[in-house]
């Protein structure tokens, strides 16, 4: 079977409506050191990323995703402060395990920017979080698999044609 390698546009994912969406915390990802600028200043930064799923489906029935990073620092004056002050009305211990928060269910504030590198594609920011009303049903998470997951699976199928004593190459297998 010919293995032929075209070139191809990456997935455009669908960005959510602007305005308030019910959405779950699906995951914590530490993004480790990251080459980061600020005031002209090139440094390392550690940094975590929030995975936030949406009440809102795509074309493909599967939840739409929203993302934020974050500084790794519970500083007042840090994004990550502000966002886990505002999903939960006061202010976050001084040391916090950030893992704890996935599943946290909350009303997300979407808007719209402005993507400068292509204008006719605005991406999707958080502005805010608003508590949910009472007696509003949870959104549980949806598992997407991971890249390793899939390539796992891939392996796993092509384990099935493994060259053994019992599964040799012959002269049908080769392809010229």
């Amino acid at each position: 079977m010919p293995l032929i390698a075209e070139a191809k546009q990456g997935k455009d994912f669908e960005i959510p409506k602007e305005g308030t969406v019910q959405a779950t915390l699906a995951e914590v990802r530490d993004l480790g050191l990251v080459d980061t600028v600020y005031n002209g200043v090139a440094k390392k930064t550690h940094k975590v990323m929030f995975r936030w799923q949406l009440a809102e489906l795509d074309s493909e029935k599967q939840p739409k995703r929203v993302y934020e990073r974050f500084t790794l620092s519970l500083h007042e004056k840090s994004g990550l402060y502000k966002r886990i002050k505002g999903l939960f009305g006061k202010e976050p211990p001084q040391s916090l395990d950030l893992e704890k928060l996935v599943g946290t269910n909350t009303n997300l504030v979407i808007v719209h920017n402005e993507n400068k590198k292509d204008p006719a594609k605005p991406y999707a920011n958080i502005a805010a979080t608003l508590k949910l009303s009472p007696g509003t049903p949870k959104l549980e998470i949806v598992a997407i698999p991971k890249k390793d997951e899939v390539k796992a699976a891939v392996a796993a199928s092509l384990k099935s044609n493994a060259i053994t004593e019992a599964n040799p190459i012959t002269d049908e297998d080769i392809p010229f």
